[in-house]
């Protein structure tokens, strides 16, 4: 007998199993103790003065570029951003910065 699962639904339940497994990499790639925000949460501790914007974060920290991606996150109990920075030349590169005064804690 034929797979009777339409195709539409096959996709929608692929997409959604990939954002479970991409959150949960992504805990796992942050040291695993990573509880990160969402993006309406991230916004609120900025408008709150949590947490620097990420423009300033990252000349806080004395880095140039672009953010290709961003996440906020909580790491031993401190707000911090894991980005991925695209500089001038066109190489990326993903830093730790303290999301309250853009210390940079290295790269990941």
């Amino acid at each position: 007998m034929k797979n009777m699962i339409p195709p539409l639904l096959r996709l929608v339940a692929g997409i959604a199993l990939a954002a479970v497994l991409s959150a949960s990499a992504a805990q796992a790639q942050y040291g695993g103790s990573a509880d990160c925000l969402g993006p309406g949460e991230t916004r609120n501790a900025v408008l709150a003065g949590q947490i620097l914007p990420i423009k300033d974060a990252i000349a806080a920290a004395g880095l140039y570029g672009d953010p290709l991606k961003v996440n906020v996150c909580r790491d031993n109990g401190a707000l911090v951003y894991y980005v991925s920075i695209l500089d001038a030349s066109g190489s990326a590169a993903r830093y730790v910065l303290d999301a309250r005064n853009g210390t940079n804690y290295g790269t990941y």
